[in-house]
């Protein structure tokens, strides 16, 4: 296949017992895009993340990324995962490690580098956050928002070919948002691809290059921010944007 798109789904279906969570979704993510998943809670977003990280076996569909087939039962999911960055709502620091120790985590056990040049690296993501006088702190020092975008630049330490982001501000006091979000603006400014759900609205519409909008496992729009915000045609869609 050829790599036109950097990461393409194709009729993918999922279902818990009875229940189907994401219902033949197709979508594709070019390179250096900032694509966005809006959606009621419940409507699938944070499984469709998961089953592209490969947390979650899907039940039919294909999924490419950079033209390879993921979810073919030959691959090594953990080659796979090692190519793609993830945060969800949870921080999910590692409480015992130092803020440095857990950023270039990735560098040391995936890439093998050695210490003392991912430390540099590490630093040097932190110095891009205002964060480097907390190398040698442990998690529970920092605000909500500092560890969520610690957790962000562990994510891309490695230089991910994709990063997944569920829902990053979800669990932050409103005062913290800000710093998170912002931090998301500058990834897509170094060109960085990445699929997000997220309920900041504002935020989607103004870094989105494609939103998606989720409505009980289906697709209902894709387009533009300015189609779907400023132009939705589904009723499902302008039900949402007025309840948000």
């Amino acid at each position: 296949m050829a790599e036109k798109h950097l990461l393409e789904i194709k009729n993918l279906k999922k279902s818990y017992a009875e229940k189907t969570i994401l219902d033949d979704l197709s979508f594709n993510i070019d390179f250096h895009e900032v694509v966005t998943v809006i959606g009621a809670s419940g409507s699938g977003k944070s499984t469709l993340l998961k089953c592209i990280n490969l947390l979650e076996q899907i039940d039919d569909g294909e999924i490419y990324l950079q033209g390879e087939d993921i979810v073919d039962p030959s691959i090594n999911k953990d080659k796979v995962r090692s190519e793609i960055g993830v945060v969800f709502q949870a921080y999910n620091l590692f409480p015992h490690l130092t803020v440095l120790d857990n950023v270039t985590l990735g560098l040391r056990h995936i890439k093998k580098i050695k210490k003392s040049e991912a430390d540099i690296t590490g630093k040097k993501l932190l110095s891009k956050i205002g964060l480097e006088e907390f190398a040698d702190s442990y998690p529970d020092r920092l605000s909500g928002g500092q560890q969520q975008r610690v957790a962000i630049i562990r994510a891309i330490a490695t230089n991910p070919k994709l990063l997944l982001l569920d829902e990053i501000t979800s669990a932050l006091d409103p005062k913290l948002v800000k710093d998170v979000l912002g931090l998301v603006s500058d990834l897509k400014n170094d060109g960085v691809t990445v699929l997000m759900s997220t309920h900041e609205m504002s935020f989607a519409k103004n870094v989105s290059n494609k939103v998606i909008f989720l409505h009980n496992g289906k697709i209902k729009e894709q387009g533009t921010p300015e189609e779907i915000f400023d132009h939705p045609k589904t009723q499902e869609l302008k039900e949402f944007l007025t309840n948000e």
